[in-house]
């Protein structure tokens, strides 16, 4: 299964790898992690403008279509992506 990280986990992944849950850790080991492209932008964006809020936004729907097409399961704490019809493995739940 191939893995599509939200701007969070991405985030909590390069800076502070010990916080990801274990599940994650270990699923993350075995397959291949992705980052979409957009997810740099997003984040120089928000942090430009200084609002990295947990609305549903035109980034989480990219990501959202993005998991869908590439048949990626999508790792997000996000609720409102939770609440969508994505596959998604739901990081921090463990």
């Amino acid at each position: 299964m191939n893995l599509l990280l939200d701007k969070h986990v991405c985030l909590c992944a390069v800076s502070e790898p010990s916080r990801l849950d274990r599940r994650l850790r270990e699923t993350s080991a075995d397959n291949q992690s992705v980052v979409s492209a957009a997810t740099p932008c997003e984040i120089a964006i928000k942090q430009a403008s200084g609002r990295l809020e947990f609305l549903l936004d035109l980034f989480d729907r990219m990501l959202i279509a993005q998991a869908v097409i590439e048949e990626l399961l999508l790792v997000t704490q996000h609720q409102a992506i939770l609440r969508q019809d994505v596959p998604v493995f739901g990081a921090g739940s463990g």
